[in-house]
């Protein structure tokens, strides 16, 4: 089981965290912050649980880990703007990545637009939801699920997914350090986000997979015929490629696929 109290003794944010809620079991953390009444939550809750009965990733996939061996959580934010909404998720990746490249040596990288790689590999995925009031948002949520001492996987993710002990040799990863990490580093990125500061854009872009190379496109669905130059995201989350024309193409999540890196 997660160890509450010695995560919550180590966790020194400002307020991402402060208001920690953990199950042993749960139907799934985004949806249960999607549920919860405004008096109930703050900006700045998370939620944590050891095992998801119901846990979903993008494009109402599965999400399926086993119980009391990676990080489940979600997150909830409260700003004062409905954009750059994909930034602020993809400043997540970015704060993981970087911790555990820091404190384990292995390079992470993002796959567009939610996922992180080690090796080729998925070692987390990313489910961001938001929920509106009118035109008013009055939360965004971030999930994230990080393998962390997960050894063995099954079904069709057994050969495209890893964790850190895997890729550690065998090393046991205190879930309770590196969660109290992360979330530190997204509470300092999140005050780039509010300055709109274009450091983190490039903080960003350097982990894209594929970043400043060739890529071959699936646009709506249809694989495209011409190959494009990925050129990273810009300062409002839209992704930007050079084509084989020398013209600017840019894009929203929704509409693109980076299928293959050439």
């Amino acid at each position: 089981m997660f160890d509450v109290t010695l995560f919550q003794k180590h966790l020194n944010t400002t307020w991402l965290g402060q208001d920690f809620k953990y199950y042993e079991t749960i139907d799934s953390t985004n949806t249960y912050l999607k549920k919860l009444e405004n008096n109930d939550l703050c900006h700045g809750a998370v939620c944590l649980a050891d095992f998801q009965t119901g846990g979903r990733g993008q494009y109402k996939r599965k999400w399926l880990s086993k119980p009391g061996e990676n990080l489940i959580f979600s997150m909830v934010f409260c700003p004062d703007t409905n954009k750059r909404i994909l930034v602020l998720s993809l400043l997540s990746a970015c704060a993981f990545a970087d911790v555990i490249e820091d404190d384990y040596q292995l390079k992470v990288n993002i796959k567009w637009p939610n996922d992180l790689y080690v090796k080729g590999k998925k070692v987390a995925g990313i489910l961001t939801e938001t929920i509106f009031s009118g035109n008013k948002l009055e939360r965004i949520i971030i999930g994230l699920g990080l393998n962390v001492n997960q050894r063995e996987f099954e079904g069709e993710v057994q050969t495209k997914a890893t964790s850190l002990i895997n890729e550690l040799d065998g090393q046991v990863i205190s879930r309770e350090y590196i969660l109290q990490r992360a979330l530190k580093h997204i509470e300092e990125l999140y005050i780039l986000w509010e300055e709109n500061n274009p450091d983190l854009i490039k903080r960003i872009n350097k982990r894209l997979i594929g970043y400043g190379e060739k890529v071959k496109l699936s646009v709506d669905g249809k694989i495209a015929d011409e190959t494009c130059t990925l050129l990273g995201i810009n300062e409002e989350g839209y992704i930007l490629f050079l084509d084989e024309n020398l013209d600017i193409l840019v894009y929203t999540y929704q509409q693109i696929r980076i299928v293959d890196v050439i």
